[in-house]
């Protein structure tokens, strides 16, 4: 009872932060231990070199700092789709097409190449339905077969 009334008797609103709130030991102490965290805290940083690539997220301080592979790999669909109807409004997808039904369709039209946009799909696919996060490495390779599909977009018909 007796910690209790004295634990009570403290008041609310009042913190030791002062030199002169605190014996002398207990304040160098304290210091002692809040300039040690303030040293941990300005020297812990990312080890950037040591951040693994398949952790699906741009490395920071590269030029795909921030970026979501998988998620930009996604939306090269909408990105393709945007290319092909700037040719003919005709060729604008279906809202219940799927990906590859749309691919395979400009195939057909003749709007892209058939061996980059099999290979395009396939690894579209792989990328969206897959459960393994996509490596910086896998996504540049996958940007440059993106990239060869657009330069076919227009160029066989």
């Amino acid at each position: 009872m007796a910690f209790r009334t004295s634990f009570a008797d403290i008041p609310k609103l009042y913190v030791p932060i002062n030199r002169s709130d605190l014996p002398k030991p207990v304040y160098e102490l304290v210091q002692a231990g809040l300039s040690r965290t303030a040293s941990i805290q300005t020297s812990a940083k990312p080890l950037v070199d040591q951040i693994p690539d398949s952790i699906g997220l741009g490395k920071p301080h590269s030029t795909f700092e921030g970026l979501r592979f998988k998620d930009a790999a996604i939306c090269t669909i909408a990105a393709l789709e945007e290319a092909v109807c700037k040719i003919s409004d005709h060729l604008e997808r279906d809202c219940r097409m799927t990906s590859r039904g749309y691919v395979m369709f400009l195939v057909d039209r003749g709007v892209i190449s058939k061996d980059i946009a099999r290979f395009y799909i396939d690894q579209y696919e792989a990328v969206r339905f897959g459960n393994r996060p996509m490596g910086e490495l896998e996504y540049r390779e996958f940007m440059k077969l993106f990239t060869a599909l657009i330069r076919t977009v227009g160029v066989l018909t």
